[in-house]
């Protein structure tokens, strides 16, 4: 009989290897595609200015930041109903697919080494270092 870890685990990995991306696109899409749709919302809430829509770095919600709001999201459920078994089953889904996002490597590379690295992923990490290293 399989635990409760490996069948959320198991379960998790089968979603968004399949059903999911058949449903909704690779998570790089998907998740631009979501973000630009919460950037839309929150500047015409007034929460956010216009410039955020206009690619102006710093502003607004990336890619990246999708899985991480998605998780909050699926905590916030949790707090109400804590042996939710979709809930934890999502929040290993969105972990995996943040990664995949976000270039995390299997084989422990940075991101700008890694191939499968998202392309705005790889520039910003780069300027990450670069300013680590005073340049």
């Amino acid at each position: 009989m399989t635990g409760i870890k490996e069948y959320i685990a198991d379960e998790a990995k089968r979603i968004v290897s399949g059903a999911r991306r058949a449903d909704y696109g690779t998570p790089e899409n998907n998740f631009e595609r979501i973000a630009r749709f919460w950037n839309a919302y929150l500047v015409n809430v007034g929460k956010l200015p216009s410039a955020a829509l206009n690619g102006h770095r710093g502003l607004g919600i990336t890619a990246a930041d999708v899985s991480p709001m998605m998780r909050l999201m699926k905590e916030a459920r949790l707090c109400e109903t804590p042996d939710h078994l979709d809930s934890f089953i999502d929040l290993v889904g969105y972990t995996l697919t943040g990664a995949e996002v976000n270039g995390v490597s299997a084989h422990g590379e940075d991101a700008e080494d890694c191939p499968e690295a998202h392309p705005h992923m790889q520039e910003a990490y780069a300027e990450a270092l670069a300013a680590d290293r005073g340049e």
